[in-house]
């Protein structure tokens, strides 16, 4: 299921904006790895009062905003099949009983603490870039910055989370556009040290924008030296209704085997051969009696028998 977050950005966004203490506006330049864009910069600032209504406000919406519970329950669910833990539901309800804790317990924020946020706006009124400045006794941490241009069939895109210890994480990529397709790569930096590139193809920007899918990355790890030669190429092709995955583990570019996925929203009802059966993972009652029932072995021996299967748990350590 496709969750669209762009409402939900926006409601939050007018929530930013009617705490705001002061807005200023100027004509301005961004430049992204030497890629320059025309904008519009919003300086918005908030002190201290405003910082703790905006807060308490956010936490009060949250408590019965309905998209937001959706996604909650989704994350629930997931977080049980994986991990066991409690249903949907229990992990929803702990969700709004921690919000209201924090609520009731929340205290003042010093005087001397308030938050400036810089918004880039383009000339379609799209925003292209946003950092947040946190500032307490004269000294200020960046927080947040994301920042992109796009000139004339290039892209590049910046974006940095930080802490106040000094840690980061950083997003940073370029490419290029054709119409509503991108191509291009990035690189994932934490703390000074890359971890992650990701190489981007075909990717649909306008399926994006309606919370779908599309396109190709291939991952690969850096700083291992073990894995230097080798990444993971994900395609994925996905509408209102159906996902299709396909995952391959590349060796210097070649496939070693790939596995394929397909999801659907139809409803769908088993033909099971007789004597088989079929278990709801969500029931805790028919996932214990599928555990205790599963023929480890012969389950293992089913994934050694796909090329793509096989390497992972191999190169895991979990074969040996």
């Amino acid at each position: 299921e496709s969750f669209q977050l762009s409402p939900m950005i926006s409601r939050y966004g007018e929530i930013l904006l009617e705490y705001s203490d002061d807005v200023s506006r100027e004509n301005s330049v961004i430049t992204v790895n030497e890629l320059e864009q025309d904008a519009i910069c919003l300086t918005v600032t908030y002190d201290s009062q405003s910082l703790e209504n905006m807060a308490r406000a956010c936490m009060e919406t949250m408590k019965t905003d309905s998209q937001l519970k959706e996604l909650l329950l989704w994350s629930g669910a997931y977080a049980y099949e994986v991990n066991g833990y409690g249903t949907a539901e229990d992990y929803y309800n702990e969700f709004i009983d921690s919000l209201t804790e924090s609520i009731e317990n929340m205290g003042e924020i010093p005087s001397d603490v308030y938050a400036t946020m810089n918004v880039w706006v383009d000339s379609d009124g799209e925003i292209i870039g946003r950092t947040l400045d946190m500032t307490q006794n004269g000294e200020s941490i960046q927080i947040f910055s994301y920042l992109t241009a796009v000139s004339h069939g290039q892209f590049a895109s910046d974006m940095v989370i930080s802490d106040d210890s000094g840690n980061n994480l950083i997003l940073t990529g370029s490419g290029t556009l054709d119409g509503n397709v991108a191509d291009g790569s990035f690189t994932l930096t934490g703390t000074n040290v890359p971890v992650l590139t990701i190489d981007v193809h075909d990717f649909d920007l306008d399926q994006r924008d309606k919370g779908y899918i599309n396109g190709t990355f291939v991952f690969s790890q850096t700083g291992d030296p073990q894995m230097e030669n080798y990444s993971l190429s994900v395609s994925c092709a996905s509408d209102a209704d159906t996902m299709d995955l396909s995952l391959s583990m590349l060796s210097n570019d070649v496939s070693l085997g790939a596995l394929n996925v397909s999801f659907n929203q139809e409803k769908y009802s088993p033909v099971l051969p007789e004597g088989q059966y079929a278990y709801r993972i969500a029931d805790p009652d028919d996932l214990e009696e599928y555990a205790a029932n599963l023929d480890v072995d012969g389950f293992m021996s089913g994934l050694m028998q796909n090329a793509f299967l096989k390497f992972v748990l191999e190169a895991s350590g979990y074969v040996y």
